[in-house]
């Protein structure tokens, strides 16, 4: 998951704690992952970033 978002470890678990991102499945094992299309609903709802919001 983190190498699909591009993010960081910290990110996605602030993003678990604090942004309600979907939760981890597990797959057996140790293994945990995400559901796509769950993780995709949840992108749909975040606000997209634009040129401006760079500038300072």
């Amino acid at each position: 998951m983190l190498q699909v978002l591009e993010i960081s470890e910290t990110t996605l678990r602030r993003w678990m704690r604090e942004e309600d991102f979907p939760p981890a499945r597990r797959l057996g094992g140790r293994a945990i992952g995400w559901m796509a299309p769950e993780v995709q609903a949840w992108l749909d709802t975040r606000p997209m970033a634009t040129p401006e919001d760079g500038d300072d």
